[in-house]
């Protein structure tokens, strides 16, 4: 786990290098060289907090609502938020991932289109299954919320403890929120499946 940290910290000294460097070169703005500052700062936070986290007293995988790995949750760049298009449509009907994500999140906020928490929920639980952590996270929401299908806070639970323990880290607040409506019985049932899901795609070491 130390040595995860200590690639976290390694990744924003390299950062820093970089965009020293561009801006020596003229390569790159100085509004690129503020907002890249911003990022490096904000990611600085997050490698403390993980840090922080990772020496807590209690171990991470009793807690089915943290993150499991040190993991630097990159900031969106500014103009990048997806919009509806008939290109991304379509490599979601074929099947990419990430195509398919960014379709729900289309949906769900209305980006270019009109907002659908049906279709929201249609492309989130299709990315959800193939381990996508974000799609993972909307979907957890969602169930949590019941718009868009009927509210279950055992899905609610299962699909945000998956997007918690990849590093999602926007979905440990809903997590904790989802857990504290189950049973212990509902509880120790879900952290099972969660377990045996996450073993069975390989996506983390257990």
């Amino acid at each position: 786990m130390k040595s995860n940290v200590f690639l976290v910290f390694l990744f924003i000294a390299l950062i820093g290098a970089v965009v020293t460097w561009a801006a020596f070169l003229g390569e790159i703005s100085v509004d690129d060289m503020e907002y890249a500052a911003l990022l490096q700062k904000q990611n600085s936070a997050l490698a403390k907090q993980l840090e922080n986290e990772m020496n807590a007293p209690m171990r991470q995988k009793d807690d089915f609502c943290a993150a499991w790995k040190a993991e630097v949750i990159a900031l969106p760049i500014a103009g990048t938020a997806p919009k509806w298009s008939a290109e991304l449509l379509d490599k979601a009907e074929k099947g990419n991932i990430e195509a398919q994500s960014r379709l729900g999140a289309v949906f769900l906020f209305g980006y270019g289109t009109t907002q659908s928490d049906q279709e929201a929920f249609k492309w989130f639980e299709k990315a959800a299954a193939s381990g996508d952590k974000q799609a993972q996270g909307h979907l957890g929401t969602i169930y949590a919320s019941g718009k868009g299908v009927s509210q279950d806070f055992v899905q609610a639970y299962f699909w945000l403890s998956l997007a918690s323990v990849q590093g999602n880290s926007w979905a440990h607040k809903y997590c904790y929120e989802a857990r504290g409506n189950l049973t212990p019985a509902d509880l120790d049932k879900t952290n099972s499946n969660v377990l045996a899901w996450l073993k069975e795609k390989k996506l983390l070491q257990l």
